[in-house]
């Protein structure tokens, strides 16, 4: 009885201070003018507001979530932009929460996700990222409790918001064929190409999960009517290109936002490379993927103003010296999540489908990093108390700090 008051003890004091502090971020936006992509997306929802049933060509996304919110507001006399924040914001912190159920109710690991430095500034903006995240979430949390129709059903209409959703939805299908896999019991004179592709596990497959490949089938036909994935600016985010600059930028990131936890690592990486040399090989065949591949192109990504993304990749990649270095980090970040432990075997199949997920983005963006990291934290097992508390912190200063320039309008993600 006393741990089961400590626990009620425990949730009360963390989901208030979880309110406070979202209460208190929010009335620091309340008169900040539209930022960056706000004014796109705020146009949009107007014309759904006002009836206009156009799409804008600055709009690339299907814009469900723009429908979603303006016909909310089409019922209020005014909508200010601050209510519409507010709005945008009680649907997108809904995430938090399905985070923590999925999370086995982890509070170390929810704070994690809920301060998540490249993740927190945007629950107060009118961005379809977070939204579109919860979806995904949604869906998961369905796909965990075996109701894959359901799963199905959310994945589909996370498509009206994000069309590269349709990653995650082959995701799932692949999970769930792993899933049954995992469970059959094999002869031991049978090959491993015929223990892993079984047209019994197929079928099966996809009897459960007909639901993903009827969303696969319909994005297949947008992709056919519209020509392409994107709506508008299609030529800046051109269909089945070949791009790894995101995938090496996501890993920059991870060796900023997960330096605790790449810090421990150290001893495990030292002992991983001293053990398995053929290790080094692989990086360097990385490397020279890095040097032949890595570019910064793209128009947008071209220009600093205030944006940090584009500052550091153009410092980075506007000197050979520079531009060799930026790769220390990014094989560091390789290392550490090689040495970090998932709590499944399906949880794995997340890093193929990150990379599948940034490959064919031209533009580099950091948000486009928001559901990888998610699935990481969620599938990634605790292995130091401290580290993660220490995590927690720096998480809480990075993230505030961050929100503080957003705020001020000095600096951009």
């Amino acid at each position: 009885m006393d741990n089961e008051f400590k626990m009620k003890y425990i949730a009360v004091f963390f989901w208030s201070l979880v309110v406070f502090l979202f209460a208190l971020a929010f009335l620091q936006i309340i008169d900040v003018n539209p930022l960056v992509d706000e004014l796109l997306h705020l146009k949009q929802i107007f014309n759904f507001r006002s009836h206009h049933f156009v799409i804008n060509k600055d709009i690339t996304m299907i814009p469900g979530y723009h429908f979603f919110i303006g016909m909310i507001i089409s019922v209020l006399e005014t909508a200010p932009i601050w209510l519409i924040r507010l709005i945008s914001f009680l649907f997108c912190v809904l995430a938090i929460p399905v985070f923590h159920y999925l999370g086995e109710k982890n509070y170390l690991k929810t704070w994690e996700f809920a301060f998540f430095p490249i993740i927190f500034p945007f629950y107060f903006l009118i961005y379809t990222d977070l939204f579109s995240l919860l979806f995904v979430l949604l869906a998961f949390m369905f796909f965990k409790n075996k109701k894959y129709q359901i799963s199905g059903i959310i994945m589909i209409m996370s498509l009206l918001i994000r069309q590269n959703n349709i990653i995650w939805i082959i995701y799932f299908f692949t999970s769930l064929y792993l899933e049954q896999y995992l469970n059959l019991k094999f002869e031991q004179k049978e090959s491993l190409l015929k223990k892993f592709i079984r047209m019994d596990l197929i079928i099966l497959t996809m009897k459960k999960g007909w639901i993903y490949l009827l969303g696969f089938g319909l994005f297949i036909l947008f992709v056919f009517i519209n020509q392409g994935i994107a709506l508008g600016y299609s030529d800046m985010h051109p269909p089945f290109a070949f791009h790894t600059t995101n995938v090496f930028f996501l890993l920059f990131c991870h060796f900023i936002l997960f330096l605790p936890l790449n810090i421990f690592h150290f001893s495990k990486i030292y002992r991983l490379l001293k053990n398995r040399k053929w290790i080094i090989a692989v990086l360097l065949l990385v490397f020279l993927l890095y040097l032949l591949t890595y570019k910064n192109s793209h128009p947008w990504n071209n220009f600093t103003g205030k944006f940090i993304r584009n500052h550091i990749l153009i410092y980075f990649y506007s000197h050979p010296v520079r531009h060799i270095l930026f790769f220390i980090p990014c094989a560091y970040s390789i290392l550490s999540i090689w040495v970090t432990p998932l709590n499944s075997y399906p949880a794995y199949l997340v890093y193929p489908f990150t990379i599948l997920y940034l490959l064919p983005s031209w533009l580099v963006e950091q948000r486009y990093y928001m559901l990888p990291f998610t699935f990481y934290l969620l599938f990634k097992k605790d292995e130091n108390k401290w580290i993660e508390f220490i995590t927690c912190l720096y998480y809480f200063i990075l993230s505030f700090a961050l929100y503080y320039f957003f705020c001020t309008e000095k600096v951009f993600l």
